[in-house]
């Protein structure tokens, strides 16, 4: 391909779909065949309707994934709408552009046929009126890669970025691809970020979804953003809806143009300033029939506003700008227009200070991405990264605030006084005298005297070693909660007793902690029960206490306890629907047994219209000390519990009324034994924390406490490797929340497995591994960019790895 055929845009869609296109916008494609030293490559063309020699028209190149490889020469238009949607007659109306989407034979990919694209491309400029600066191409899946190397041989190495920096980008991703991992699009929008481009995040960054309002996506676009990122955070490998139906994208393609880094240059406002009244903004551009478009940020990028459009291309506009906002960090952009309307040349101003009459608010923001990442924080310090400022220069009075619940209730541990900056400011931070949290949130408040600006970090987990204190003792009452002391500061260890009491207030429950030897309270109404935010500070020591909002089945406690049956039970609350009404479950917290016997012992329940049936067994409330009544689902009619056969717990409200509790089911299979005379199955629960709940300890050192990991019932966690980047070996940490069969593997950015670290049945805790920086066949690996994946269970998590030889 020439120079002057090269691709200019890349909307990299990393994803696939299996939905069926329009057959008859398919139909209107042309089958053909590309000729070339490598076999070519069979093609289908799409043309517009009313097409005319006399007019310049876009191309589309679309590359499907690897599932419509082959030789038939329709599937990869057939199959979904890649192509289609480009050629669909509503897109057409607005937007006629050929389109050509071509089928890699079956066990190839593309990377096979990168020289026979550039010159299929080639052939058909040379067939058709085809404008050479509005080529476009578009990709999915193993398409989507095909995209990056077009521009470059190693367009999807983050190492590669400056290469492509001038090149329009739209990556779309879903979070949770388990095909191609997301990772793979974050680092390239974190490589062409270092490379100097601005990348506007519209709906998740990392782990942060709280995504941009649609009228701010749109102020991007038409404010000709280069380089966009959609991930969904809902969003799997198949994401095709979402993406080519996206209302923003066909506006943003077609306005593209190839791009001539240097046409246009800003001769002053490059460097930092501070400016007010008329300020002239002055340019070289070579071509005086081009027109010029100005545009103004008064938020470091956030947002854009229009200043000037159609200028004439003379090299100087006098700006007043007393018509922005007064602002510490706004950013000019300026855009070359050819006389065909498209932009094909932009350069930006530094940071320029808007102090005109009036009080500018100041202007805070984090630069830190770990909080989003999902790093966690367990080191004991932490420097916070800020760019702070205020229009008139003055000084800020900088209030640090810290929030154990996600950023609903704050405390201030840190004050400062700081001058505007245009470099980013330190503030180191002693996570240390922090408590720990999985869903930490920072928030930061600078103040010139009259405003206040505020910015917070996404939730992150917190979680510094404490060094080990004692273990509290269950005094009275029935909860399974676990109270754990954390000593953040030993020299301040009392050694006293400690008494720990609950109670409700408004519906929310509370702890108080009392110093039994002074009779003084060193804790009131302390929240944190969610078993990983630490609670207040006091005489050396944090509390933390799991609580159960609700009564959760003890499965470490729940078993056969006597017997040798194999038969499992799933234990649940039941929803039962009669047609009529829904029967919905409570669950009970209590403990129960249930004892097997050679003869009838029992009869069951006949509430909610149920029958009355002979059973073999008891059930007993160990709790409360008193039988159980059940409805029993017979299903073979023996009297005793087999496979498949159901249990219902009845409970008392009152006097009179009873209440469906938990649903026992016994599953296994026809070889499974079941309970026999003489065996005895326990069902335990954690319980919920009351007022009759009391545990008790002394302020002693007794080890190291690792803080547990609490991200949910369900949450898988990779720790960033050590070190990294690493040679010739790193460390790599996980947390399982339960036991899992577990694999870990390292992958190259094409995603191909490099080697495989661990694979088989883990229990729940924190594990470890090393990598040594070599193959599956022990052969040394090169230096670059990989990926480690663990999978357990359903979930998986992967994680950046940066070897250096």
């Amino acid at each position: 391909m020439s120079k002057r055929a090269v691709v200019v845009f890349i909307l990299s869609a990393i994803f696939a779909t299996r939905l069926v296109a329009q057959d008859e916008i398919a139909a209107k494609f042309q089958p053909r065949h590309h000729p070339a030293a490598d076999g070519g490559l069979p093609y289908r063309l799409f043309v517009p309707a009313n097409y005319t020699p006399t007019r310049l028209y876009p191309l589309v190149l679309a590359l499907h994934g690897s599932g419509e490889r082959g030789s038939d020469n329709f599937t990869q238009v057939r199959s979904y709408r890649l192509a289609t949607a480009w050629a669909d007659p509503i897109n057409q109306t607005k937007y006629p552009c050929l389109v050509v989407a071509p089928q890699c034979p079956l066990n190839q990919g593309w990377d096979d046929h990168l020289m026979t694209l550039s010159s299929l491309l080639d052939s058909l400029q040379r067939e058709f009126s085809i404008d050479a600066n509005r080529l476009y191409v578009t990709g999915l899946s193993m398409g989507g890669f095909a995209t990056w190397d077009l521009i470059t041989l190693f367009g999807g190495d983050p190492a590669r970025a400056a290469t492509i920096a001038a090149v329009p980008i739209w990556n779309f991703h879903g979070t949770r691809d388990d095909a191609v991992p997301v990772s793979f699009s974050r680092d390239m929008m974190t490589a062409l970020q270092q490379a100097g481009q601005e990348v506007v995040y519209t709906h998740c960054r990392d782990r942060d979804c709280t995504g941009l309002p649609d009228s701010t996506i749109s102020q991007h676009v038409r404010s000709h953003a280069n380089l966009l990122y959609t991930e969904y955070g809902e969003g799997g490998h198949v994401i095709w809806d979402e993406s080519y139906d996206y209302s923003h994208l066909f506006p943003w393609v077609f306005q593209k143009y190839r791009q001539t880094p240097g046409a246009l240059q800003l001769t002053n406002l490059k460097h930092a300033s501070r400016r007010h009244g008329l300020v002239p903004v002055e340019w070289q551009a070579g071509n005086p029939a081009d027109s010029v478009e100005i545009w103004f940020s008064s938020n470091a990028g956030e947002d854009w506003e229009l200043i000037a459009r159609a200028l004439p291309n003379n090299g100087i506009y006098l700006w007043n700008t007393v018509e922005v906002t007064d602002c510490a960090f706004g950013v000019l952009k300026i855009f070359l227009q050819n006389d065909r309307g498209f932009i094909y040349s932009q350069d930006r101003s530094g940071y320029l200070t808007i102090d005109n009459q009036g009080n500018g608010a100041p202007f805070v923001r984090i630069r830190n991405d770990e909080f989003r990442s999902g790093e966690v924080f367990d080191q004991e310090r932490f420097t916070l990264a800020l760019l702070l400022g205020d229009a008139e220069d003055n000084p800020l009075t900088v209030n640090l605030f810290y929030s154990t619940d996600g950023g609903q209730v704050f405390s201030q541990f840190d004050t400062f006084t700081a001058r505007m900056d245009t470099l980013s400011q330190s503030r180191a931070i002693d996570l240390t005298s922090l408590p720990n949290s999985p869903q930490a949130v920072i928030r930061v408040a600078a103040g010139d005297g009259q405003t206040t600006a505020f910015a917070q970090t996404f939730p992150f987990a917190k979680l510094t070693p404490r060094v080990g204190g004692p273990v509290a003792t269950h005094v009275t009452g029935n909860s399974g909660a676990r109270v754990t002391v954390q000593v953040v500061a030993p020299e301040q260890l009392t050694g006293h007793l400690y008494r720990v009491t609950f109670d409700t207030l408004a519906g929310r429950k509370f702890y108080h902690v009392v110093d039994r030897d002074r009779q003084v309270t060193v804790v009131e109404k302390a929240g944190e029960l969610d078993g990983a935010s630490e609670g207040p500070l006091f005489d050396g020591v944090r509390l933390v206490i799991k609580d159960y909002p609700r009564a959760e089945v003890d499965l470490e406690g729940t078993r056969f306890t006597k017997g040798q049956s194999t038969l499992k039970v799933a234990i649940t609350v039941p929803r039962i629907d009669l047609g009529t009404e829904v029967l919905e479950g409570y669950p009970q917290p209590a403990d129960y047994r249930l004892e097997f016997f050679d003869h009838v012992v029992d009869t069951s329940s006949t509430a909610y219209g149920a029958a009355a049936v002979p059973m073999k067994f008891l059930v007993q409330n160990l709790t409360a000390n008193r039988p159980v009544e059940i409805i029993f689902l017979d299903n073979d009619a023996d009297q005793s519990v087999s496979l498949f056969d159901e249990i219902f717990l009845v409970e008392p409200v009152d006097q009179s009324a009873l209440r469906l509790t938990w649903s026992m089911l016994f599953t296994g299979t026809s070889s499974d034994r079941p309970p026999a005379p003489g065996d005895e199955f326990t069902f335990r629960t954690h319980k919920p924390l009351t007022t009759a709940d009391v545990y008790e300890f002394y302020g002693r050192l007794t080890g190291v406490h690792e803080p547990e990991l609490h991200h949910g019932p369900a949450a898988l966690i990779l720790f960033p490797n050590y070190p990294n980047p690493f040679n010739p070996a790193t460390n790599i940490r996980y947390h399982l929340p339960q036991p899992a069969l577990v694999r870990v593997s390292i992958h190259d950015l094409q995603g191909r497995e490099v080697a495989r670290l661990f694979e088989g049945w883990q229990s729940a805790g924190t594990h470890a591994l090393s990598w040594l920086g070599s193959n599956a066949q022990g052969e040394p690996a090169g230096s670059g960019v990989f990926f480690c994946r663990i999978s357990a269970g359903e979930q998986t998590m992967t994680r950046k790895l940066l070897l250096l030889r």
